[in-house]
Parts: structure tokens; C-alpha cells; sequence
């Protein structure tokens, strides 16, 4: 509030960058009635975020205040996700710690500069940590509360497109997280999903990544789903015919390096010291090491989808921006495997 507050009353003249490209497919949208076409026939920039900030400009008149309103909220939601993760497994204490860590990776990492910019990205991810909360309510077989979640998680991707296998992935979260990574409790667990609730959050999902292919081939005649996008830009090239070449994994190291570490160019930073060790905390679980695959099976899937897309895509500019979605689930991880490696410590010098 303290930050839009001189926002209030005034008009905003935005740059000449990809914020400036929202507001004018948003007024197309709004103001010229192109719905469906939303101010391009493909999305080269990304596509929900131009309904998204032309309904905020209905609002607000200039949306430069909601939108930081908007991301704030985001962002919060992404903190309580974390707690919600924690809590049943390592307890309210330190649930907070993940909860203010999130925050602080969130506020005091690269990514604060994003928040009321409207670059789509803190938006796809509130979307995502909504359809996280309604996945974890869904446990009981509510088919209703899957499919809501469906309908979030598509309009995540439809937020950033790169998105595609981390909305996906979230449907782990199904899975009790008292299911460890321990790949016999994991078998054991797969038995208690309910899966009316799974198929009702893929069907929904399903259908929605078919409507997007369906829209493109209307307007180009091409039915795929990244027919137009930026990622013509950003391929890091990884394919099968190419999986023994250097070149691209050259590139997805690069794109990984700054996902983990939340800059651009990629270098160590303290301030995500709490996502490098959630990921890393989530690869050792998946290689089964002792203590660390009691992180929940959920967390740890959830995890390693978030950071899937960049082996096949990076966008060097922003640093922090691509990695907004993980930041929850990976301190989620770290959390809960610093609970399991100190425990472990305690027990060893009794």
C-alpha cells in the first residue's frame, strides 16, 4: 500500500518495453472489442496478462496500482503455500521460517523490482499457488475442487506459456504429504490418490492446452501451442537428435544456473541461498539419499517440474523473473530437509 500510494491520482508513462506491449493489447482488448484475438493472432508476448491488465485499467483507470496490488497479493499467496506445505510435516515453527523465507526471497531477492510491473510472471504464479491450494483440498476426492484447480493451473499457462509441464506437476500436491520421497512410500502413497479428482484436474487441464492449439490454428492455420511465441528466441535447441551435442547443454546449464540463483548472468547470491538449497535438497531426494528423501514425494515433484522448462526455453532478461514460481516449493524443501538433517545430527550426538 505505502509503495502505489503515489500512484494514487496519477497517470503512469509507461516504457518502451514488454509492460508497455500488455497496456496496448489490454485497450485493444477492452476498448476495441478484440476478445478473442487479443491484440495479436500469435503471443509472442505472453497471453492472459493482456486481459489481465486491461480489467485492472476498468478498475484502477491507470492499473499501475492494482497491478501492485495484484502482485503483492500474488506473492503472499506463494508464502502461505510454503506454510500450508510445511506445517503438517516439520510444524508451525517452522512452517513460519519457510513462510518469511518466502517473503524474503520474494522482497529481498532479484524478483522485487517485479512486483506492480506486469510482466506476467508473479500473475502465472499466483494462479499456480491457488490451483496448489484447491489440489490439497481436492485429497478427498472432490471433483469439483480438481477441477477448479484445472481450470487455474491452464490459466497459469496460458499466463506464461513456459509454465506448461510445472502446471502439470502440481498435480503431485494430490499426494498426502506424508508420503515421503522414499520411493517405497511413494508406491505405497500412489494407492491413496483418489483418482476421480486426478482425472478431473487433467481433463480440465487437457482441454484447455487444446483450446490455446485451437485458437492459434483459427488465426494462423497452424495448430500448436508455441506457434508464434517468443520461444523462436529462446530455445536453448536441447531435442533428441541434438541430446549429445554440447551447444545446448551448454544453454541449459546457463538457464538452470540462473533459475536456481535467481540472476542473469548466473552467479552465486545469499538471497536465494533458500531456492539453491530447495532444489538441491529435491534432486538429493529423488537420488534417494537417506534423510533427505523424507521430503514429501509432492514437494519434490512439484519441485523439479518448476525447474523442467528450462532445458528447453530461457529468456535472458530480468533477472529473477523466471524462477518466481519455484521460490515456495523449493523452500518448502529446504526447510523440511534441514529439519531431516539436523534431526538426524541431534540423534547421532545423543
Amino acid at each position: 500500500m505505502a509503495r502505489a500510494l503515489p500512484l494514487v491520482g496519477h497517470v503512469t508513462a509507461y516504457s518502451w518495453d514488454d509492460w508497455l506491449a500488455y497496456q496496448l493489447a489490454g485497450s485493444r482488448i477492452y476498448m476495441h472489442g478484440y476478445w478473442l484475438e487479443g491484440g495479436s493472432p500469435t503471443f509472442d508476448y505472453q497471453a492472459l496478462y493482456r486481459w489481465i491488465s486491461g480489467a485492472l485499467h476498468l478498475v484502477f483507470g491507470d492499473s499501475s496500482v492494482g497491478e501492485t496490488y495484484v502482485d503483492a497479493s500474488c506473492l503472499v499467496a506463494g508464502s502461505l503455500v510454503a506454510f500450508a506445505l510445511v506445517r503438517p510435516v516439520a510444524g508451525f515453527r517452522v512452517a513460519l521460517l519457510a513462510c518469511t523465507g518466502t517473503l524474503a526471497t520474494f522482497m529481498l531477492g532479484t524478483p522485487w523490482y517485479f512486483v506492480g510491473r506486469g510482466l506476467s510472471e508473479i500473475a502465472a504464479a499466483g494462479l499456480a499457488f491457488a490451483a496448489a491450494f484447491l489440489l490439497m483440498r481436492a485429497r478427498l476426492g472432490r471433483i469439483r475442487t480438481a477441477a477448479a484447480a484445472g481450470a487455474l493451473a491452464i490459466l497459469t499457462f496460458y499466463a506464461r506459456v513456459n509454465h506448461l509441464v510445472f502446471a502439470v506437476s502440481l498435480i503431485a500436491l494430490l499426494l498426502p504429504l506424508s508420503v515421503s520421497a522414499d520411493a517405497r512410500a511413494i508406491a505405497a502413497g500412489l494407492r491413496r490418490v483418489r483418482l476421480t479428482a486426478a482425472a478431473a484436474y487433467l481433463a480440465v487441464f487437457t482441454a484447455g492446452v487444446a483450446l490455446f492449439a485451437a485458437r492459434t490454428w483459427w488465426y494462423t492455420g497452424v495448430f500448436s501451442l508455441v506457434y508464434g511465441t517468443s520461444l523462436k528466441n529462446n530455445d536453448t535447441g536441447l531435442r533428441l537428435s541434438t541430446i549429445a551435442s554440447a551447444a545446448p547443454w551448454r544453454k541449459v546449464a546457463h538457464s538452470l544456473s540462473a533459475l536456481v540463483w535467481m540472476n542473469e548472468p548466473p552467479r552465486p547470491d545469499l538471497r536465494s541461498l533458500l531456492v539453491a538449497g530447495g532444489v538441491l535438497a529435491a534432486v538429493a531426494a529423488l537420488c534417494q539419499l537417506p534423510r533427505v528423501r523424507e521430503v514429501p514425494a509432492a514437494i519434490v515433484v512439484v519441485v523439479i517440474g518448476a525447474t523442467l522448462s528450462s532445458f528447453l526455453a530461457h529468456a535472458h532478461g530480468y533477472p529473477g523473473r523466471m524462477s518466481i514460481h519455484l521460490v515456495p516449493f523449493a523452500v518448502s524443501a529446504a526447510a523440511i530437509a534441514a529439519t531431516r538433517i539436523v534431526g538426524s545430527g541431534r540423534a547421532a550426538i545423543r
